[in-house]
């Protein structure tokens, strides 16, 4: 659905995760993960002329982040990969589920839910729930819409439900204050269609 989106929107979509990152039955995709002309410096200067970012808090996302290009970041688990980027990202967060149910943020800081490494140091009454293509496409057009002007991004800054999301999100700041000393001010953009 992203692909068939940007494609439509006259964007050109390359993969640039390893070989395993994407499916092969996508279609009017640049297979640039398993070119034998992938470099080093190609990878830059890939990253450097790119006009946005889909994809996971991976390692490619460090070149768009490097060149400030705007970035949509899906299945983000650990509010941890908030970036302090100044630059335009949204987040879009997979579900913590307990016994069927779908936790809030205040739950998940609460629970001390929030600050792990690798899904296995999580209870395994915990299920992570991947994003849904349908939300990864609706963040995409939220970005879309937000790139055409600062103006945008200047106003969803000011929204109630991000004020929310971030008051949420430094309570627990007050649990695990190692967050605050390693990113300082958090100033992502958590996806309007997510909050």
């Amino acid at each position: 659905m992203v692909v068939d989106e940007l494609n439509t929107r006259g964007y050109s979509v390359v993969a640039v995760g390893n070989e395993s990152s994407w499916s092969r039955e996508l279609k009017d995709v640049i297979d640039y993960s398993g070119s034998k002309y992938r470099t080093q410096l190609r990878d830059v200067s890939t990253g450097a002329i790119s006009s946005l970012y889909a994809g996971s808090e991976a390692d490619p996302s460090i070149l768009p982040k490097l060149f400030r290009i705007p970035q949509l970041i899906a299945n983000n688990q650990r509010s941890v990969e908030l970036s302090t980027s100044s630059q335009l990202q949204l987040h879009l967060f997979k579900e913590h589920m307990v016994s069927g149910r779908v936790l809030t943020h205040s739950e998940i800081w609460r629970q001390g839910l929030a600050e792990f490494e690798h899904d296995g140091d999580l209870d395994s009454s915990v299920l992570l729930n991947e994003n849904s293509l349908e939300e990864i496409c609706d963040v995409l057009i939220d970005l879309l819409q937000i790139m055409e002007s600062s103006k945008r991004q200047a106003q969803l800054r000011l929204k109630a439900s991000q004020r929310q999301f971030w008051s949420t999100f430094g309570n627990g700041l007050e649990l695990y204050p190692m967050l605050a000393r390693n990113h300082g001010e958090l100033r992502a953009l958590i996806s309007p269609s997510f909050l």
